[in-house]
């Protein structure tokens, strides 16, 4: 898997951008608010669908701007594909006009364009995902299995949906005294769509953790130090029957995937609570190692890599220990720091980008 060429319009602070890459590993270096980061933030764009960034998708169109566009070519192991998105400025200020996805000059919905094309990002913000609200991991998870299983992404979807329709039901069934038999035909749906969630989760983290033994043993020596634990918040009839007064007084949906969570281990201690800043950092490291591994072992092809100035968050140690992967698949490199270049100056098929 590989993006050979990037092009961005009115994007962020590009009006008009083109990069092509020509090589396995590419080093972008640029000072601070030159837009590195945006670079970054497109092509992971082009694989999940949505900003790893920005909280309202206009925030992506130049302020004077109307819309923007983000364009990739994209090679893997047995075609070639243009995938573009198109994103219109709305009327108010947190609500996007239009969006419209293609694929080789044809629209799509957003779950057949997801596929394509897939990434594994490592950010700073990264290395918050073990102290982070419970939203943000159950997030991680999902924008991970959708790159990989447009019927995840199709069921997530229709899941949310039937959590929007379902507490505004509850909240009637409280204001207006309405029968609670209206609930067993959303009910049903939520059982559904909400135990698939749960099983393609429980196998992901289970895959995780089989992986970060491995990696567990080449940083450390140490085997079974790194894991998950996962909290789902199960579905059942039973369980929908004993919350069902509690959902209605509160007027939403107590359980299901959408309270999920999971918690991040290290030596059988919780690293959210007990863990040291470069406990963090090395778990975070191993998840994005097992992810690209997951990525290979459901699509047949090594995802694209983003290291968005990971290096400014690593010591020399786990830097060196990074750049043992850069092998192995296309890898996009962000920095700041000159030094990062002396660091990768040993690899074959390296080029240097430089923003001003």
């Amino acid at each position: 898997m590989k993006i050979n060429q990037l092009k961005l319009q009115n994007f962020r602070n590009f009006d008009e951008l083109t990069l092509d890459f020509k090589k396995s590993v590419t080093l972008i270096l640029a000072p601070n608010t030159s837009g590195k980061t945006n670079i970054l933030e497109a092509i992971f764009y082009l694989a999940s669908g949505h900003s790893f960034r920005a909280d309202v998708e206009q925030e992506l169109i130049q302020k004077d701007k109307n819309f923007a566009n983000l364009e990739g070519k994209i090679a893997n192991q047995e075609d070639r594909v243009i995938l573009r998105v198109f994103l219109q400025r709305g009327e108010k200020t947190t609500i996007l006009g239009k969006k419209k996805v293609e694929v080789n000059d044809v629209s799509r919905r957003l779950s057949s364009f997801l596929g394509n094309f897939q990434a594994v990002l490592f950010s700073p913000q990264d290395l918050n995902l073990v102290t982070d609200s419970p939203s943000k991991r159950r997030k991680y998870l999902d924008t991970v299995l959708s790159q990989t299983s447009s019927a995840y992404y199709r069921s997530l979807s229709q899941y949310q949906k039937v959590i929007t329709r379902r507490n505004k039901l509850l909240e009637n069934i409280r204001e207006k005294n309405l029968n609670t038999e209206q609930l067993f035909y959303w009910n049903d749906k939520l059982l559904k769509l909400g135990q698939l969630i749960f099983y393609e989760r429980k196998d992901l983290i289970s895959f995780f953790n089989q992986e970060m033994k491995t990696v567990g043993e080449k940083f450390n020596s140490q085997k079974d130090n790194l894991k998950l634990i996962y909290y789902p918040s199960l579905l059942s009839s039973e369980r929908l029957r004993a919350y069902q007064m509690k959902e209605i007084a509160a007027g939403q949906s107590l359980i299901g995937p959408h309270r999920d969570d999971f918690g991040f281990f290290w030596k059988d201690y919780d690293l959210e609570k007990y863990g040291s800043r470069g406990e963090q950092r090395l778990v975070i490291l191993a998840l994005k190692m097992a992810e690209l591994s997951f990525i290979r072992s459901k699509t047949g092809e090594m995802p694209v890599l983003l290291l968005d100035d990971i290096f400014s968050e690593l010591d020399l140690e786990n830097r060196q220990k990074l750049t043992f992967l850069f092998g192995s698949q296309q890898t996009i490199i962000t920095s700041t720091e000159e030094e990062v270049f002396e660091i990768l100056e040993d690899l074959k098929d390296i080029e240097t980008m430089r923003l001003r």
